[in-house]
């Protein structure tokens, strides 16, 4: 269906435009607050929609669509899944806590009650939307050896880095392979600190939570443009971040989120004139204990939707557990 531009409003306070019509595309923070001015729309499309919490009532999201009338709801998603933490009282006294991942149409209480559409990323190489990924494996330390955070819901990532201190000359070795055979070298970091000292080494650009706007907008418009080469992020360029030309991945931020993991690769996978692929080179050893992202799909088996990989089938796998005393 061809839609008539004329028809289509933007109301975005970070797009510098409010305006209302038959299609609208709306930022959730400028909405939430305004919902006595979408109480005509009936459908409600929903981007990246794994980030809707459906524990919380009064998130964004939630509060906004109750106060419109709860209309239909469509989501739109590559990592149509997450991270649920559960637990269970023991006999012995002691609260037992699960970490694992699962689909959000299977999560408990789940908002999102059925998956309509399911297109891989295989799918979409094969017909010719995206490309593959090269990848090279440089692991510096496997990650059995890595232990888990203080909320048993990822790895600890200060125990980390500490634990590669002595090896950072085989990071920097990476991130100099993939400067002189790559245009656009985009590196996932563990921390500001670690981000901040391997740019300073390498003289590249750092982008964190800490990195005012202006800022972020200038070193993201310099590295499309070509003048900046080396841009080290942690947890800022790892979902919605769209540019299709780059052409290094650098792993230096283990995970067990198989989320996190497909979100740093899915940046790669983009179609560019004149770019071959992609390089993934993966310091921490997530392809190995998660997958290439090609190789990871949604698909229904007897027991209903599941994650697979070939590393196994990931919805509803135990990722950690902690038992504590509890007190009387």
């Amino acid at each position: 269906m061809l839609v008539d531009k004329n028809e289509v409003g933007v109301y975005s306070a970070s797009a510098g435009e409010k305006t209302i019509k038959t299609y609208t595309l709306a930022t959730i923070g400028s909405i939430y607050r305004k919902p006595e001015h979408f109480r005509h729309f009936k459908l409600v499309i929903i981007d990246e929609c794994h980030l809707v919490n459906h524990k919380k009532l009064s998130t964004m999201f939630m509060s906004f669509l109750k106060q419109i009338g709860n209309p239909k709801v469509i989501g739109l998603t590559a990592t149509p899944y997450r991270q649920e933490t559960w637990g269970e009282r023991l006999k012995n006294g002691y609260y037992l806590s699960h970490t694992t991942t699962r689909l959000i149409n299977r999560c408990m209480n789940p908002f999102w009650t059925k998956i309509a559409v399911s297109l891989n990323i295989q799918n979409l190489i094969n017909a010719g939307y995206l490309m593959p990924l090269e990848y090279i494996n440089r692991t510096i330390i496997e990650q059995e050896q890595l232990k888990a955070n203080t909320s048993h819901t990822d790895y600890d990532l200060t125990d980390f880095q500490r634990k590669i201190a002595d090896r950072e000359h085989l990071v920097l070795d990476a991130i100099q392979y993939a400067k002189n055979n790559c245009n656009h070298v985009l590196v996932f970091c563990a921390s500001v600190n670690q981000a901040e000292r391997l740019a300073e080494k390498c003289l590249g650009s750092v982008v964190t939570a800490k990195t005012p706007k202006k800022i972020r907008q200038k070193i993201i418009g310099d590295f499309k443009a070509g003048k900046i080469q080396t841009v080290f992020n942690v947890d800022c360029l790892t979902i919605g971040f769209d540019f299709p030309e780059l052409d290094a991945i650098i792993l230096c931020r283990p995970t067990q989120s198989i989320r996190v993991h497909v979100q740093m690769l899915g940046r790669g996978v983009r179609i560019a004139p004149g770019k071959k692929n992609c390089k993934v080179i993966d310091l921490v050893g997530n392809v190995k204990r998660i997958g290439k992202v090609e190789s990871i799909q949604i698909k229904r088996l007897d027991t209903g939707w599941d994650i697979v990989s070939p590393t196994g089938n990931w919805h509803n796998k135990e990722l950690y557990q902690y038992a504590v005393k509890l007190t009387p």
